[in-house]
């Protein structure tokens, strides 16, 4: 059976100090903020850790999806995914060195475990997430002029008033 969703993510980064990412099948947005350091706002998660959460999330619903399909009951999962980020000199750009995903269930009889440690293995294949890490995203970069007005630009203030033209002649 074939199958498609398409998905949209919008982050604006509304001052100097955080952002917030939202999708149109949420109806709350997330607030984010830079890796800890200057400019950065604590108590506000990270994109990074954003990604992170992606990940276990995509791992715990995949592997929730392949228990029901193959009628595994299990009583608990938990995802523990770790990294680090760092710059290998000063001026890089920093990068994730490491990403380990240590998913551990808990199943109620003995004669589950060897399931369990297969549909895990398979997870790995599986999670869209995972399966994105080995393609890279293709960039397609815009640059907007427009003249900021009271916190919004005039471009995104006729958008959201849903004019049909969101640059009058004037200010292009």
């Amino acid at each position: 059976m074939q199958w498609k969703r398409k998905l949209r993510v919008v982050v604006r980064w509304a001052s100097g100090q955080f952002g917030l990412a939202e999708s149109n099948s949420a109806p709350d947005g997330v607030t984010l903020s830079a890796l800890p350091g200057p400019g950065s706002t604590a108590g506000r998660w990270t994109p990074e850790e954003l990604f992170l959460g992606a990940l276990a999330g995509s791992v715990t619903t995949t592997f929730h999806e392949l228990a029901g399909n193959t009628c595994l009951a299990y009583a608990d999962l938990e995802i523990d995914i770790q990294s680090v980020i760092e710059r290998a000199k000063a001026g890089d750009v920093p990068c994730f060195r490491t990403l380990v995903v240590r998913p551990t269930v808990t199943v109620t009889r003995q004669e589950d475990r060897e399931q369990a440690l297969d549909l895990l293995e398979r997870v790995r294949t599986s999670c869209p997430i995972s399966r994105a890490l080995a393609s890279a995203p293709r960039f397609e970069p815009q640059v907007e002029v427009s003249t900021f007005i009271h916190g919004l630009t005039s471009r995104r203030r006729e958008a959201r008033r849903g004019g049909a033209h969101l640059l009058s002649a004037a200010s292009r």
